[in-house]
């Protein structure tokens, strides 16, 4: 890959994947860029000595995370920390009526642009695909500096056909152009133009982020908030036994979610669980894991089931293992 863009000299970003090629990554889009079994990033880098560490494998591979290993992460972990909302398909529509995609298509180097200069009324329509709880949006223009918005109002919806009266007003310029308001919960916005400019309106990218967690996000266990007779790891937890739980405040599923899916690693015991309690470690039981040997607490192993009931709103939310004194280690879960 090689980026070029504005300036002089030119900006040129390469990929260390050679030739060019798709690394089939878990969720490049929502930036979950761990290796697939089949990617070809696996035992491709190269070793460097004082650098690289122990690998799996034939080598390193390339990225930040090696295949078969607990996936940390980074980032602000104290208590009200803004987190992205899940892109998990988003339309955009320029008033128009074109396809505005490359606005919400997760790659940053694609652009959607305006075919006039910029005029009060112009907008963008995107729509979530459900409801999503959000109290902050970043208008992403790139390296094109013309196309920046001179002013902006944003407002939502919940069928899209009722709007109201916009939530925030962003007037001036710059490459990424915040608007902060009350956290919303909405499947639709609008960001309207409210000033003209001498050029067309661009946009690389459009992110949303709220307080607390979102539930269709990856809920890495070494940034549980609540820890009960376990230890956190750098990138995941040691075996939790019977009555030990890990848990995450504010958590918010939107529209709702139906699947619960753990990455875990586990030697097996017969009744094992892992049981999804909502509002605290001893609350209403959303779902029950059975948990299966992964063949080793250092093997991982992703499982999923499906929940009774859709759960909405916003949530804290436990994991709560029964059945044995050593029922799994946890790297991670989701809720979608």
């Amino acid at each position: 890959m090689e980026i070029s863009g504005p300036g002089d000299p030119a900006p040129v970003v390469r990929s260390n994947l050679l030739p060019p090629t798709d690394p089939r990554y878990t969720d490049a889009r929502n930036g979950e860029l761990w290796p697939r079994a089949d990617s070809p990033a696996i035992d491709a880098g190269e070793r460097v000595d004082g650098v690289t560490g122990e690998v799996r494998g034939d080598g390193p591979d390339q990225g930040a995370y090696e295949y078969g290993e607990p996936v940390w992460s980074s980032g602000c972990r104290l208590a009200g920390c803004e987190t992205r909302v899940r892109n998990d398909g988003w339309k955009a529509t320029a008033s128009g009526g074109a396809d505005a995609s490359a606005a919400v298509d997760g790659v940053q180097t694609t652009q959607w642009k305006g075919d006039a200069p910029q005029a009060a009324g112009q907008s963008l329509t995107v729509d979530l695909g459900a409801a999503k709880t959000f109290g902050r949006l970043a208008i992403d223009a790139g390296l094109d500096a013309t196309g920046h918005p001179y002013g902006f109002s944003v407002s939502v919806s919940r069928d899209g056909d009722h709007w109201g009266t916009p939530v925030a007003r962003v007037s001036g310029r710059s490459f990424t152009q915040d608007a902060v308001f009350e956290q919303r919960t909405a499947r639709y916005l609008r960001i309207g133009l409210t000033r003209p400019g001498e050029n067309p309106w661009a946009v690389n990218e459009i992110r949303l982020y709220a307080d607390g967690p979102d539930a269709a996000a990856t809920l890495q266990a070494e940034r549980a908030e609540v820890v009960r007779g376990v230890e956190p790891g750098e990138a995941a937890t040691s075996v939790l036994g019977t009555g030990d739980a890990i848990g995450f405040r504010g958590v918010r599923f939107g529209a709702g979610a139906d699947t619960l899916t753990v990455r875990l690693a586990s030697g097996g015991c017969g009744d094992c669980a892992l049981r999804l309690r909502l509002d605290s470690p001893e609350g209403p039981v959303a779902a029950t894991l059975p948990v299966r040997g992964t063949g080793g607490t250092d093997e991982w192993r992703e499982r999923s089931v499906r929940l009774p009931r859709t759960v909405t709103g916003s949530h804290d939310v436990y994991l709560v293992a029964t059945g044995g004194h050593r029922v799994a280690a946890v790297d991670w879960l989701t809720l979608r």
